[in-house]
């Protein structure tokens, strides 16, 4: 059986970004998984999500959403804040790393993340 704690340990990484600042990220959550889904939707129902086919706006659209919704520390939000950075402060070396984290931890496929590179 497994308990609370020991599921939440599961859900959460910490990670160091490209800058050498650390980050607290947690697995997708449903709000992020339909952001992927939305744009990216699967050929057929339980296929992986293809971000790949997506165009960069898109990409980088979706990739804001995701990191704001699964990068728990430090808080991110639209706007700067005393405590809180801007999702568009961070570089784009650093977004690009969180997202690829954030899908990894998530189990996507080492196949699909390859294909992502493009974007790069």
């Amino acid at each position: 059986m497994m308990f609370a704690e020991e599921y939440r340990k599961q859900l959460y990484k910490v990670v160091e970004a490209p800058s050498g600042f650390k980050f607290k990220i947690r697995k997708l959550t449903m709000k992020a998984f339909s952001e992927l889904v939305k744009v990216a939707p699967p050929a057929k129902p339980g296929e992986p999500v293809d971000l790949a086919k997506e165009d960069l706006d898109t990409f980088i659209e979706v990739a804001h959403k995701v990191l704001l919704e699964c990068v728990v520390e430090p808080k991110l939000a639209e706007r700067p804040k005393k405590d809180v950075l801007s999702v568009y402060e961070l570089s784009a070396e650093d977004q690009q790393f969180l997202l690829f984290e954030i899908l990894k931890l998530s189990g996507l496929a080492e196949e699909q993340l390859e294909e992502l590179e493009r974007f790069r």
